[in-house]
């Protein structure tokens, strides 16, 4: 309050007054100034806190669109990854498979060659019946010649060879004495033996 208010000087008090008034005023004015800025710093808040909300949605959909593309990605890993698996299962079935072929050439060429032994056993068998044969009819051919030797060469055989060659000398004896004109046949006994 003012200390000339007290002592009744009206001026005073008016000018004071006036002085409180303006001062009620310039407080007003200034409570008017602070809610403006406090409006405007609301508003600023209000603002950052809108830019702050659009920029965690924009955040959000970004992060959702990064989850969606690697939910993607990874669909596409399962999907390459189960091509894989299926290609290394063909593979090892084209492995099982080659393995196969080659053992089976494998019993084909042994079976050529079974065949071929085989045929060849036959063969030989053949042979060793033919020379089992061939060595028996030799055996017996020399059995054979060794009988026929001994009975041309018995003390009986040798006496009937020796009266056999006299006896062929005495008919060319007699047919020589008999003269050359004169040919006279022989019996056909003569010949045979």
């Amino acid at each position: 309050m003012c200390t000339s208010e007290r002592e009744g000087d009206k001026d005073l008090v008016r000018a004071c007054r006036s002085v409180k008034a303006r001062e009620r005023v310039t407080a007003r004015a200034r409570e008017c100034v602070k809610e403006k800025e406090t409006k405007k710093r609301t508003a600023i808040k209000g603002k950052r806190k809108k830019e702050r909300e659009n920029e965690a949605r924009i955040h959000v959909a970004t992060h959702c669109s990064a989850l969606q593309h690697t939910a993607a990605h990874y669909n596409t890993l399962q999907h390459t990854a189960t091509h894989c698996n299926t290609l290394q299962h063909t593979a090892t079935h084209c492995n099982t498979l080659q393995h196969t072929a080659a053992h089976c050439n494998t019993l084909q060429h042994t079976t050529t060659h079974c065949s071929t032994l085989q045929h060849t056993a036959t063969h030989c068998n053949t042979l060793q019946h033919t020379a089992t044969h061939c060595n028996t009819l030799q055996h017996t051919a020399t059995h054979c010649n060794t009988k026929m030797h001994a009975h041309t060469h018995t003390p009986e055989r040798t006496r009937e060879r020796k009266r056999e060659k006299k006896r062929k000398k005495e008919k060319e004896n007699e047919q020589v004495g008999e003269g050359v004109d004169e040919w006279v046949p022989r019996p056909r006994s003569e010949f045979v033996g």
